[in-house]
């Protein structure tokens, strides 16, 4: 009687070598889910302090503004709201169809001739840059905002006294070394902020804001209701 010899051992082994496998596959997904985690929340955390920059320049909006006596003046009504200061484009600033007063639309030509503006560019944050670490070797990179100013309407198209809209758009630039030669990604960002003017206590205060798409260099500086 010829006795049959069975392969228990290369089926444990074979056996061993598929769990093992399967183990190599649920660690290498689990891996690249945990980076992709990490990736997206450097993500966030960068289009975050685009945010940053652009309310850092509605807050710089609101400085220029509060220093101009005609910010306060009620009694002036129209001629109070059009000696206000704002930040303009001289190229390209243009408040149609804000009417100054009834019946008058200011284009670009009397933006850029009848108003005081402080001229708007993009402004570097100064400050402590080591505070913010990208890691353990590379110093956060710098922030970046740009800002406009502009009179807001009521029901119609007249201007309102009581009311001051601020577009700002905000930029984070990741730098690949601590040398800050090489840009690899921009995060922006652009807010829209209604600002009310609180005559009594003599000041403009935020109201309220919300994200908009980021605009062009052309459109950034129209006229936007909020």
């Amino acid at each position: 009687m010829i006795r049959k010899t069975k392969k228990y051992g290369q089926a444990g082994i074979i056996m061993i070598m598929l769990i093992f496998g399967l183990l190599m596959t649920v660690s290498t997904a689990y891996m690249k889910m945990v980076q992709t985690e990490v990736d997206i929340l450097g993500m966030v955390d960068h289009s975050d302090r685009a945010a940053d920059a652009a309310f850092s320049g509605i807050n710089y909006a609101i400085a220029l503004a509060q220093k101009n006596r005609s910010m306060f003046d009620e009694i002036s009504g129209m001629a109070a709201v059009a000696s206000r200061t704002y930040i303009t484009s001289f190229a390209n600033s243009n408040w149609s169809p804000v009417q100054i007063p009834s019946g008058v639309t200011w284009d670009n030509a009397k933006v850029k001739t009848l108003v005081a503006s402080v001229p708007s560019d993009w402004i570097f944050l100064n400050e402590t840059l080591d505070n913010y670490l990208i890691d353990s070797q590379t110093a956060s990179p710098p922030y970046f905002f740009r800002v406009t100013s502009y009179p807001a309407t009521s029901t119609t198209s007249v201007a309102t006294t009581a009311v001051m809209l601020i577009k700002s758009q905000g930029r984070y630039y990741q730098y690949s070394d601590a040398s800050k030669t090489s840009i690899i990604s921009t995060f922006s960002a652009q807010l829209i902020a209604e600002c009310k003017v609180v005559f009594k206590r003599k000041i403009l205060q935020l109201n309220r804001y919300r994200y908009m798409p980021f605009q062009s260099d052309t459109d950034f500086f129209k006229y936007s209701p909020y």
